[in-house]
């Protein structure tokens, strides 16, 4: 039932936002940041997950950073924050396996 009821959650959020694929153009080191195209920029909140710094465009997608060989990096959506603030797995709708006062920092 709280799997169903996370998929449910987790399709409304689909409905509603633009989950595509980032592809990552830049690199700040210094301040351990991802570049977008648009110029958004993305920290590290846990070992290869990136949430957007631009809260109107990003905050509720927590992205697992992702590459090929020999081609760029790119941010593929792993957990959203939908709409009761619950961080859910964005394939399957179970909860992101995080401590509350680490999701409460991203």
């Amino acid at each position: 039932m709280a799997d169903e009821l996370g998929k449910e959650a987790v399709e409304r959020f689909r409905a509603s936002h633009n989950m595509v694929e980032v592809p990552i153009w830049g690199v700040d080191a210094p301040l351990n940041q991802l570049i977008d195209g648009d110029g958004r920029r993305f920290k590290e909140v846990e070992t290869n997950l990136w949430v957007c710094l631009d809260r109107e465009s990003g905050g509720n997608i927590a992205y697992l950073g992702t590459g090929r060989h020999g081609d760029r990096i790119n941010l593929r959506a792993l957990y959203v924050k939908v709409e009761d603030g619950r961080w859910l797995n964005a394939q399957t709708g179970a909860g992101a396996p995080f401590s509350d006062e680490s999701k409460a920092s991203w």
